[in-house]
């Protein structure tokens, strides 16, 4: 399941901006005692147009969203979500995440719909 969606994130992509992540159970009551905070995410795969649009987005923001929708249960779906990134020039953009875990990963799938009308402040 993790190679397979590795690989339509890097090769199905079709031009659109995509990331999936691999992590431990986002929930905080499923998480590992050696959960790392600071390093929440086992892997990161953007596909080239992600990366070259939202490139400045970091793995705890990312994985701090899947936190935001993610129920606690012990398998299967874990939630869905319409979700706002801001992409490099501070434009805000609606993706679709969903994360489904099967009972030793949480995969995640995020995938761009459509801009945004108004734009995040810059920092």
């Amino acid at each position: 399941m993790t190679s397979t969606l590795w690989r339509f994130v890097e090769q199905g992509h079709g031009g659109r901006p995509i990331v999936a992540l691999v992590t431990g159970h986002p929930h905080p009551a499923r998480r590992k005692t050696d959960f790392d905070p600071a390093n929440p995410c086992r892997y990161c795969v953007e596909s080239p147009p992600f990366r070259q649009r939202f490139g400045s987005l970091r793995e705890t923001d990312l994985f701090a969203t899947i936190v935001g929708y993610c129920g606690a249960q012990r398998g299967g779906s874990l939630g869905r979500s319409e979700v706002l990134l801001a992409d490099l020039n501070g434009d805000r953009h609606v993706f679709d995440f969903e994360t489904f875990f099967n009972r030793h990963e949480a995969l995640t799938l995020g995938y761009w719909l459509r801009s945004h009308s108004s734009p995040v402040p810059v920092q």
